[in-house]
């Protein structure tokens, strides 16, 4: 007599095991996607640490750069009608601080969104919307960088030409941690100072000057907007 198969044993058994590798990727699959999402959100959170300080340098260099064609301005009412100084110490950090944000143009951190490039893991956030924003953020910011720094003329290097640095770096009124002007240089007397800055080109440098502080003006005001708008959109999520 023909032994009987166990059909109804064999296909239970079969079916556990399907179940089981179904089961499995399941598992595997929720895993991976639990340990993207902490990916996600550990990358978002850099992101927002990142366009804090972007938000804080702007609006420093905003307001900085408002003080800056206030000194620009300062200065070409006395080189222009050649006027006396009536405050020599006033006038001469009015200069100097005229040429602050010369060459060099401040620039928002880059540390989370080069990472997120350079390894691939732009993709690990979700929202197709958000990560066209983000990218647009940081190309608006490199498209400026790339405006600004050819703009910027020899007005600041003539300035540090003219004038000593004091050695000790403090807080100005204006809220900014600058390099005063050496006012007890016994080879720059203040007096020499004023004959040189005279005797200089930067009268004929103002203009060109104050016509890029008011572009980087509007550069970073629209860097702050772009900065402090992305970051309240990821500060909501």
């Amino acid at each position: 007599m023909a032994r009987q198969v166990p059909w109804p044993r064999i296909l239970a058994e079969g079916f556990a095991i399907v179940v089981s590798i179904l089961l499995a990727f399941a598992i595997q699959a929720w895993w991976e996607s639990a340990d993207d999402r902490r990916t996600e959100q550990l990358y978002l959170e850099r992101l927002i640490v990142d366009l804090q300080s972007d938000t804080a340098l702007y609006r420093f260099t905003r307001s900085a750069l408002e003080d800056k064609l206030t000194a620009l301005a300062d200065v070409a009412g006395v080189l222009r009608r050649d006027a006396e100084v009536s405050d020599t110490s006033a006038f001469l950090q009015a200069v100097n601080f005229s040429a602050v944000f010369g060459a060099a143009a401040p620039r928002g951190v880059r540390a989370t969104i080069d990472d997120l490039l350079n390894t691939g893991r732009l993709s690990v956030i979700r929202s197709a919307d958000l990560r066209t924003r983000i990218t647009e953020y940081y190309r608006l910011g490199d498209n400026w960088q790339r405006r600004l720094t050819p703009n910027a003329g020899p007005y600041s290097s003539e300035v540090r030409r003219l004038i000593p640095w004091a050695p000790f770096a403090g807080a100005t009124d204006r809220g900014v941690v600058d390099f005063l002007v050496d006012l007890d240089d016994p080879d720059y007397p203040p007096a020499e100072m004023i004959r040189r800055i005279r005797a200089s080109e930067l009268d004929q440098l103002l203009t060109m000057e104050r016509s890029f502080a008011r572009y980087a003006l509007v550069a970073y005001a629209n860097l702050t907007e772009a900065a402090a708008a992305l970051l309240q959109e990821l500060e909501g999520m």
